[in-house]
């Protein structure tokens, strides 16, 4: 008996799963190989990170629509309900207000995350300043940082200032005229920007050694968990599996 009323609840239970689409936001900039982004049409868009999801949204059969949005807009969709979840997410504390990640015993559940990814110096070549793994030397003026990048704080908590915008390019335009000092952000954004753009950032250095390296999640919405919190959870869990039974590793191999 016990186990036929939990095949009646399981019945229930999947085709409202199968009814359910959720809208995933991400960053409309090139990410590779996470994602490449298809402006006009994200849901044709390629990499990493959405096969990842496509492949858990079959698994748990429900479906996906994906937007483009500025990273800052997509958190505040995200804080509002407008969107179900985004990702790339590092874990900030004061982000909660925004969204849930993955958590264990009050701490975030690392196995769970998407992906890690390294923050990265870029400086004019002829300019001394330098990053030794510890501390930034020879850095006069202030430093350019994404707005809303989880990186912004870390670089005030260090006594640095800080010029945000939002757009990658015109900070590393600022570094390229010597306006700024040097930039940092993420190297697989960074990178694929300076090769659509070698032609006017000849004099960009890159300095290869980590300024630090966070682990990335699928952030959800609060209202998403509230009414969904075993699929938001199998969702979660799924993540993990794909990463630990190498098909992370075969899914990689396609870019």
């Amino acid at each position: 008996m016990k186990a036929f009323a939990l095949l009646i609840l399981l019945l229930c239970w999947l085709p409202n799963v199968s009814a359910i689409k959720l809208v995933i936001a991400y960053e409309d900039k090139e990410n590779p190989p996470y994602y490449y982004a298809n402006t006009s049409q994200p849901e044709k868009s390629k990499g990493v990170t959405l096969d990842v999801l496509n492949t858990i949204a079959k698994r748990l059969d429900f479906s996906i629509e994906y937007v483009h949005l500025p990273w800052l807009r997509a958190l505040i969709k995200l804080k509002q309900n407008k969107v179900d979840a985004v990702f790339h997410a590092s874990y900030k504390p004061d982000r909660i207000k925004y969204g849930l990640y993955p958590m264990k015993n009050s701490m975030i559940d690392t196995d769970k995350m998407l992906m890690t990814q390294r923050y990265i110096l870029y400086k004019h070549v002829d300019s001394p300043l330098n990053w030794n793994g510890k501390n930034f030397t020879n850095l006069s003026g202030s430093l350019g940082a994404v707005m809303s990048y989880a990186i912004v704080s870390d670089l005030k908590n260090m006594g640095i200032m800080v010029t945000e915008l939002s757009n990658s390019l015109a900070l590393l335009n600022q570094v390229q005229s010597g306006r700024l000092a040097g930039f940092v952000s993420l190297e697989n954004m960074t990178d694929s920007i300076i090769r659509k753009n070698k032609n006017s950032l000849i004099s960009i250095e890159k300095i290869p050694l980590a300024v630090t390296e966070k682990p990335y999640y699928l952030m959800f919405s609060h209202r998403r968990f509230k009414t969904h919190p075993d699929l938001v959870e199998a969702i979660w869990m799924e993540i993990s599996n794909i990463k630990t039974s190498g098909k992370y590793l075969e899914l990689l191999k396609k870019y």
